[in-house]
């Protein structure tokens, strides 16, 4: 009985050994290989595993304290772009060892680059991260492909200053909620541009000739410290991108309000807590400026939000909860305008850092203090004991 490959049809002769390889995940399952269709498809595998153990690499990197179970499906496929720009430039070919591989009969349809980068993703993340695509419905490819391709926009040689000192090149560019992944397939560099879960991307639009230039503020390129600066050559494509971009930020803003309401109602909890051993007897809305704003503080220092966070205030916490939770209390206390809390903060108050407390017999400790003109609070780090006084 003739004996042939299942890959390639030749025909195994008597003294040749038929190979076996079984890999569920990736979808192989050949009982009868030749040894260079087995040596080739062992390649494929290689260079699909190499990607999984970048990816995790960079993920450790980029989310720090992440828990494998709860990754963001966002940040996975942004990193397994950044993989494969990174690993396999040529990813677009139709006889690319990893299409022919795990894809044989579909590279004989027409395809874009994208739908190769779609292909190669999803066996990225099957082979290295299944339990997360299992959590968002992804574990077959047609709901990835449909997810992927709904949820990002893939640009094929268009320009940006992505290039190694900055410069302008030919690119191709991936954008997807997590950020933007841009490749000079010319010179097989790349970068990347994160954009964590909470962060809007602000903009600026220009137009000199038939030029039509998007720049990414707020954020630079690691290494030329150059905000992003993507250029197109037709005004719809960049409309495109302007509209999957303001699509990311009213998903972001609304998902921000509901995870910022639920914070201030849950913080607000322990801070009327703290306002009642100060003021025992006095009605919340009567107790002054200073002693909500120490109570705050406390509570913001408790729930081990940064103290820089806490001061600096950058996405307005403390001005959003006495707006929204103490309205009368700052009405009595003579500032203008809500802005002004920050402005009386830094003139008014200090924070203090870097000295030791003790309370009774206690041994000094490391201590943090917030002090107003008419209350101030103390609290031991480690312990955190608080003496509060108003």
């Amino acid at each position: 009985m003739k004996t042939t490959c299942e890959v390639c049809g030749r025909e195994l002769g008597f003294f040749e050994r038929s190979l076996k390889i079984e890999q569920t995940r990736l979808g192989l399952s050949y009982k009868t290989l030749c040894s260079d269709c087995h040596r080739s498809i062992l390649l494929a595998v290689d260079k699909i595993e190499a990607m999984v153990a970048q990816v995790e690499h960079d993920l450790k990197d980029l989310v720090h304290h992440y828990r494998y179970a709860a990754t963001d499906i966002n940040i996975l496929i942004f990193l397994a772009v950044k993989a494969i720009f990174s690993n396999e430039p040529q990813f677009f070919q139709a006889d690319n060892i990893l299409n022919t591989t795990f894809f044989p009969e579909e590279v004989k349809e027409v395809k874009t680059r994208f739908d190769y980068l779609v292909q190669i993703a999803y066996k990225i993340l099957r082979e290295g991260f299944l339990p997360v695509l299992g959590r968002y419905g992804l574990e077959s490819f047609d709901a990835f492909y449909g997810y992927m391709t709904r949820d990002s926009l893939y640009f094929n040689q268009i320009r940006s200053n992505c290039g190694v000192d900055g410069d302008i090149v030919y690119t191709d560019l991936y954008v997807c909620p997590a950020g933007l992944v841009f490749f000079d397939t010319r010179h097989g560099f790349g970068r990347t541009l994160f954009v964590s879960k909470d962060r809007t991307i602000r903009y600026e639009l220009s137009h000199t000739g038939a030029t039509y230039d998007l720049t990414i503020l707020r954020q630079q390129f690691r290494g030329t410290g150059q905000h992003p600066e993507i250029l197109f050559n037709r005004k719809d494509l960049r409309n495109e991108l302007v509209k999957k971009l303001e699509q990311y930020n009213k998903e972001k803003t609304t998902r921000i309000e509901s995870e910022l309401k639920n914070l201030i109602e849950n913080l607000n909890v322990e801070i009327e807590k703290n306002l009642r051993n100060l003021h025992p007897d006095e009605e919340l809305e009567a107790i002054p400026l200073d002693s909500v704003l120490v109570s705050i503080i406390k509570t913001l220092f408790e729930e081990d939000i940064d103290q820089e966070f806490i001061k600096e205030a950058p996405e307005g916490l403390l001005e959003m909860i006495i707006e929204r939770c103490y309205p009368v209390n700052f009405e009595r206390s003579g500032l203008a305008e809500i802005g002004d809390i920050k402005d009386y903060i830094n003139d008014e108050c200090r924070f203090i850092t870097d000295f030791n407390a003790s309370f009774g017999s206690s041994e000094p400790s490391e201590a943090f203090a917030f002090l107003t003109p008419r209350a101030y609070m103390i609290e031991l780090i480690d312990s955190k004991h608080t003496y509060m006084q108003a």
